[in-house]
């Protein structure tokens, strides 16, 4: 029976970066393992180009629209996708002259005897993945987390290049976004401050790390589950062989709040504490007083 693979143009960009991922992983105990992370990258890239033009118009992957059937080049796709016409999308000099450093790796590779400078191809390969990931994020609605195994997305954090590159990345886009360092939290899984609330959770713009977040249900504001206090011990309660029972919890049908919250919380029950025990204390003088005593 014959075997048959189909796959879009996306999901075959992704194929090729999981494969440049394992092979970079490689790389780091066999070196020559990078002239294959390289070509699968460049693959990637041109895959990933060729599907942000389907989206546009099917037509646009091939170099002769009327004749449809060569399809573009990775330079025929870039120049597409810049023109005001057709793509709009925008290209950093800097990224221009990463993608066609990796191309001219690739073709080196592929094309002829080669000798390469692994430290270089090692270089590059660092700074076109953080291209891309941001090229899948930003225009084919892809986070890099969803592609690449979190092993291998964490072990390209710990080198130094590639954690360079993508934190420079994921400062650009808070900037594009506006996001100020106020409201930026620090990542538990990179540690850096690169942590953002979303619609329905907080995720971080290098690692792409999300946790959920949860509401306040005094201020409806959203935050980390960590990040809500526990304020029940300002309950009136009993502890007695080992069970806790709560007998007023002062209206609150909640025990946990937001760090104001339950600061505002705790005051305003002690303050109801001293209200009743004044007012305790004020009838136990006026039945004093009726009783002549």
């Amino acid at each position: 029976m014959e075997k048959t693979l189909q796959l879009g143009l996306l999901e075959n960009s992704h194929r090729f970066l999981r494969e440049a991922a394992k092979k970079a992983r490689l790389a780091e105990q066999q070196s020559d393992q990078w002239m294959f992370a390289a070509s699968a990258l460049v693959q990637s890239v041109e895959l990933a180009l060729k599907a942000a033009l389907a989206d546009i118009h099917p037509v646009l992957i091939y170099e002769n629209i009327d004749n449809p059937k060569r399809s573009v080049t990775i330079a025929i796709a870039i120049s597409r996708l810049k023109n005001k016409n057709i793509g709009k999308f925008e290209f950093t000099s800097k990224d221009d002259k990463r993608l066609n450093r990796a191309i001219a790796i690739r073709n080196e590779i592929t094309h002829s005897d080669f000798s390469l400078n692994l430290s270089q191809v090692e270089a590059n390969f660092h700074e076109v993945f953080a291209f891309l990931a941001e090229f899948n994020r930003r225009h084919l609605e892809t986070n890099i987390d969803e592609i690449i195994a979190p092993a291998d997305l964490a072990a390209f954090l710990s080198n130094r290049k590639h954690h360079q590159e993508m934190l420079l990345r994921a400062r650009t886009r808070l900037e594009d976004e506006g996001i100020e360092a106020h409201n930026l939290r620090n990542c538990s899984y990179c540690t850096e401050d690169t942590f953002v609330q979303e619609f329905d959770g907080f995720r971080c713009y290098l690692c792409y790390h999300l946790e959920p977040s949860v509401q306040c249900q005094n201020c409806g504001e959203r935050f980390l589950e960590e990040e809500l206090e526990d304020f029940s011990d300002a309950f009136q309660a009993d502890y007695s062989e080992g069970r806790y029972d709560v007998f007023n919890s002062y209206g609150y049908d909640f025990h946990k709040a937001c760090p104001e919250c339950a600061a505002e919380i705790k005051q305003r029950i002690y303050e109801l504490e001293q209200q009743y025990y004044y007012e305790q204390m004020m009838e136990d003088e006026y039945q004093d007083r009726a009783r002549g005593t």
